[in-house]
């Protein structure tokens, strides 16, 4: 995490690859946080990378260096984003969960908010203000508005972006130290690091997520009706497996109650499927009712068709 693969070249004030420049002191380049001249390693053996030059330059030196890994990546970034381009977005999903007061069992509901995809962004402006926030970049798809926020050690999303204020915005955090797998992984001499950030940006999906999603909210309560309809469903079930068994043991009642716990928890769907008790014989169709009419319990019950 030490390794550095840009830096600021003095001639222009441009942020440049390692791959970009001349080895060693000959690489133009001082680094951006502390203004000491950088060396531009570039061995046989070890990642190609700068390092600050130690000798004669202690009168270059401004200020304790802040810069590192994520930090010059994070820099490269704001030279990236800019104008419009294509970035491809996460997935993005998320859980819930409802406890039925019935039985004590804890349902979930897993319930997706958007698919990843290619999006072309406009009008991207970075290392700029949002809502009052510093932020890497802003930019637009089509009517709503994303923010981009680069997190690593010591930088997570700050609060005021968890949800923004804005109601057609969303928020992807951009997971910095894990990008340095990206340039070990896919990285060659043929290859530059910026060619690997601007192919993260434009393909990667896996160190982005998104903080907040504008159709989050609407989603959430569409999952949260499903799942109460889903606990619903369980409650009745259970009251289901015991109607019409007062012949039946108390050690049998109790076991067939373990067994409905730990059985497969109903999926929130709307199939109709065939269902078969092997005990019986009985078929019949169901919304996902696998109890059977005749038996009065669900231990023998196949599902012959979806």
């Amino acid at each position: 995490m030490t390794l550095i693969p840009f830096a600021l070249r003095e001639a222009d004030q441009e942020l440049v690859d390692v791959h970009e420049v001349p080895r060693g002191r000959k690489s133009g380049c001082i680094c951006p946080s502390c203004k000491t001249p950088l060396t531009a390693r570039q061995g046989d053996v070890n990642e190609w990378h700068f390092a600050h030059a130690t000798k004669a330059v202690n009168d270059k030196t401004e200020k304790e260096c802040e810069y590192s890994f994520p930090v010059s990546v994070r820099l490269m970034l704001h030279q990236l984003l800019q104008g419009q381009l294509d970035i491809t977005l996460p997935s993005y999903e998320d859980t819930i969960e409802e406890h039925s007061t019935l039985t004590g069992r804890q349902l979930t509901h897993t319930f997706p908010i958007t698919e990843s995809k290619t999006v072309t962004v406009t009008n991207v402006q970075s290392d700029t203000q949002f809502e009052g926030t510093s932020v890497d970049a802003v930019a637009n798809v089509g009517d709503y508005t994303i923010v981009f926020y680069c997190t690593y050690q010591g930088r997570s999303v700050p609060w005021s972006l968890v949800p923004p204020h804005h109601e057609k915005c969303g928020v992807v955090a951009i997971e910095l130290c894990e990008t340095l797998a990206l340039f070990q992984e896919k990285k060659s001499k043929e290859t530059t690091y910026k060619d690997v950030l601007i192919e993260f940006l434009k393909e990667g999906t896996e160190f982005k997520r998104w903080v907040y999603h504008p159709r989050y909210d609407k989603c959430l309560k569409a999952a949260q009706s499903a799942l109460h309809a889903q606990v619903s469903e369980h409650n009745a079930d259970y009251q289901l497996l015991f109607s019409g068994q007062e012949e039946v043991s108390d050690n049998q009642r109790y076991a067939e109650f373990v067994d409905f716990l730990h059985g497969p928890q109903r999926k929130v769907t709307s199939t109709k499927c065939i269902f078969y008790c092997e005990e019986c014989g009985e078929c019949w169709e169901g919304d996902s009712h696998r109890y059977c009419p005749n038996c009065k319990t669900y231990l023998y019950t196949k599902v012959l068709e979806e």
